[in-house]
């Protein structure tokens, strides 16, 4: 065997013994938002303070957010992707709900309520 068909063997079996190091999961999980000395979480159209405020968010609501466990993901942001705001939906979530963006730190995980296809796990 030739030095070239050792390292295409060698660059064949490396690719395959890493690729699950590149695998990854996202899903929804839900939260709680915390209370706050104003009183209200801002829900907010981008990840930022500067962004327009789409709503406030009481304490206790419950909301669900995506989440990913990829490198440079969502889960290590300060913000949180909220797809469903489970009060305005008589505690239903769909592709109708709110969509915006929370601070993190002004949110708790919680396990989700009763949600339709299969919602309701943790990160």
């Amino acid at each position: 065997m030739n030095l070239r068909a050792i390292l295409a063997v060698a660059l064949v079996v490396s690719v395959i013994s890493t690729s699950n190091a590149f695998a990854c999961a996202c899903g929804v999980t839900c939260a709680v938002v915390k209370q706050t000395s104003d009183g209200f979480v801002a829900l907010r159209s981008e990840p930022n303070t500067n962004s327009k405020m789409i709503m406030r968010l009481k304490p206790y609501d419950i909301v669900a957010w995506e989440w990913c466990d990829c490198p440079g993901n969502r889960m290590e942001d300060p913000w949180r992707e909220i797809v469903c705001v489970s009060r305005l939906n008589d505690g239903q979530c769909d592709a109708n709900s709110v969509h915006g963006w929370a601070y993190s730190k002004l949110l708790e995980t919680a396990w989700c309520p009763s949600f339709p296809d299969g919602w309701g796990v943790l990160p």
